[in-house]
C-alpha cells in the first residue's frame, strides 16, 4: 500500500487490489463505496494520467467541504440531500461567487475566476463521474448531481441577482441540477432568424466571406473548426466517388480526432458559393473561377489548390475566428437576436447567437422535416441525420445533443489547468544550489580565470 494523492484530511491509496484506489478519511478509516466509484472512475479514463488527475479533483473536492462538514465522507453517501450538502458547501467555503437563478429548480450560475475555473470544472466533472456509479446502489437511482426543487441550494425559492462588472460565466453548475435535462440544443421559435443574421451582417458591412462561413455552417451543420478549413481543392475537387458541385470535404474535430466529412449545403448555397468565387475571391486573389477549374484539372497543378483558402479576404489566409466572431457578435446584438430564455427574464443577461448555434439550427431543421414524414421514413431520416453528423451515440445525441458540450469544456478547463500546474511543480521541484554551493562554484570559476 502506498500514497497515491493527498495532503490534507482525505487521500487515496494505492494498493494490488481489485479495487486499486482506496480512500482514507481523516480517523484512518476506509470509505469503501466512495474507493469502488473512484477506481472505477480511473479505469474508465484513457490513461494513467487523467485517471490520476481525475481522482485529485474529487479528493479536492472532499476536502474544502471538509472545511464545514468533518463528515464530509460519511455524509456525501448518506443519501442524495447529504451529496447535495457536501457539493454545496464546497462551493460555499471557496466563495465561488455566481448570478441569477433558475425559475422552476432555484440552481445558480457559478463564476469561478482566473484560475479557479480550471479547478472547479476538474472538480465537479469528477464529482459527476464518482456520483453516477454510486446511484443505483447508494443513492436509490437518483443521481445527486442534478437537483431538484427540493434539494436545491435556495430551496425552490427566486432569487436574482444582478451584479455590475463582468464576470467569467462557467456552466459547469449543470453538473448539480436535477431538473429537466435538456432535450435538444436551444433554438429560436421563428424560422426567419437567419434571414434576420444576414440583414444584420449586411447593416454592419461583413465581408462576404464572413457571410459564406454562416451559410456553410447553417446549411450544412458544419462546426467552426470544419467550415473555416476548406479549401478550393475540397470544393472543386473532392472525393472522386462524389458528384462535383453537391459536395464538399472539410476536416472536423471529434474525441478520436480529425476526420474527413462531407458537407451538403444544398444547389442554392452551391450556386452562391460559385458566385463568391468569382466575386469577391476573385477580386482578393486574382484567381477568377475559369482558371481555378483549370488547376483544379490539371495534375501539375491540382495539389496547389490545397493551400487556398475557400474563405479569404486577402486571398490568401483563411478569416480568423475573432474576426469572424466580432462581426457575427455586431449582427447578433443590431437584430436582437439572444435566447429569450428563463435566465434573461430572471436576470437581463442576454446570450446572442453565437457560431456554432447555427449548427444546432441544421440539425433542427432536419428534424423538423423529419416529423412531417411516415413512420418509416422518419426511421430512415434519423439514421441518415446521424451518420451525416458522424455522431456514435445515434439517437441520444438526436435528442440531447447540445448538452455534451457542457461536460466537454469542463474536462477541457479541468486538463489545461492540470497541465499548467504539472509544468510548475516541475519548475519548482529543480534543485537550486545553496548559497554556500553557489559561492563555492564563483570561487572557483575565478580562480580558474586567473590561472
Amino acid at each position: 500500500m502506498k500514497l497515491a494523492i493527498g495532503f490534507d484530511a482525505y487521500r487515496w491509496e494505492e494498493v494490488g487490489h481489485d479495487v486499486p484506489f482506496r480512500l482514507i478519511g481523516p480517523r484512518g478509516k476506509q470509505h469503501r463505496q466512495i474507493s469502488r466509484a473512484g477506481s472505477a472512475m480511473f479505469a474508465a479514463m484513457p490513461d494513467r494520467a487523467t485517471g490520476m488527475s481525475s481522482l485529485a479533483s474529487f479528493l479536492w473536492l472532499l476536502n474544502v467541504a471538509h472545511r464545514k462538514f468533518p463528515d464530509a465522507a460519511e455524509r456525501f453517501i448518506a443519501s442524495v440531500a447529504g451529496c447535495r450538502e457536501v457539493a454545496d458547501a464546497f462551493v460555499a467555503q471557496l466563495e465561488i461567487p455566481w448570478k441569477g437563478a433558475k425559475e422552476k429548480d432555484g440552481s445558480r450560475w457559478l463564476h469561478p475566476k482566473g484560475e479557479l475555473h480550471g479547478r472547479v470544472a476538474g472538480a465537479l466533472v469528477a464529482l459527476g463521474d464518482v456520483t453516477a456509479r454510486l446511484r443505483e446502489i447508494v443513492f436509490g437511482g437518483q443521481d445527486p448531481t442534478k437537483v431538484n426543487k427540493e434539494l436545491s441550494r435556495t430551496g425552490g425559492a427566486h432569487v436574482v441577482e444582478n451584479r455590475k462588472g463582468r464576470g467569467y460565466r462557467s456552466d459547469t453548475d449543470r453538473l448539480l441540477r436535477m431538473g429537466k435535462d435538456t432535450s435538444s440544443a436551444p433554438r429560436y421559435d421563428d424560422p426567419r432568424f437567419f434571414d434576420r443574421l444576414l440583414v444584420g451582417m449586411k447593416a454592419i458591412g461583413t465581408p462576404e466571406a464572413i457571410e459564406g462561413l454562416a451559410r456553410l455552417a447553417r446549411y450544412s451543420g458544419g462546426r467552426w473548426c470544419s467550415v473555416s478549413s476548406v479549401t478550393i481543392y475540397d470544393v472543386l475537387c473532392g472525393p472522386a466517388a462524389k458528384d462535383i458541385g453537391k459536395h464538399i470535404t472539410a476536416t472536423t474535430k471529434g474525441s478520436e480526432g480529425a476526420t474527413v466529412i462531407e458537407l451538403i449545403p444544398g444547389d442554392e448555397q452551391m450556386a452562391w458559393i460559385y458566385r463568391f468565387i468569382d466575386g469577391p475571391r476573385k477580386r482578393a486573389s486574382g484567381m477568377s473561377l475559369a482558371r481555378l477549374k483549370a488547376w483544379a484539372a490539371n495534375p501539375k497543378k491540382r495539389a496547389a489548390l490545397k493551400q487556398m483558402p475557400l474563405f479569404t479576404e486577402d486571398g490568401v489566409n483563411a478569416v480568423p475566428y475573432l474576426r469572424m466572431y466580432r462581426f457575427f457578435r455586431r449582427a447578433a446584438e443590431r437584430q436582437g437576436l439572444f435566447i429569450d430564455d428563463v435566465e434573461y427574464r430572471l436576470t437581463g443577461r442576454r446570450r446572442y447567437l453565437s457560431f456554432h448555434y447555427l449548427r444546432h439550427e441544421y440539425v433542427h431543421h432536419r428534424l423538423d422535416v423529419c416529423l412531417t414524414m411516415s413512420a418509416v421514413e422518419q426511421i430512415a431520416e434519423r439514421k441518415a441525420i446521424i451518420a451525416y453528423m458522424g455522431w456514435e451515440s445515434g439517437e441520444r445525441m438526436l435528442k440531447w445533443y447540445s448538452a455534451h458540450h457542457v461536460v466537454k469544456l469542463a474536462h477541457r478547463s479541468a486538463r489545461t489547468f492540470n497541465e499548467r500546474t504539472t509544468e510548475k511543480v516541475a519548475v519548482s521541484t529543480v534543485k537550486k544550489p545553496s548559497a554556500f554551493q553557489a559561492g563555492a562554484a564563483a570561487t572557483a570559476a575565478m580562480l580558474s580565470g586567473l590561472a
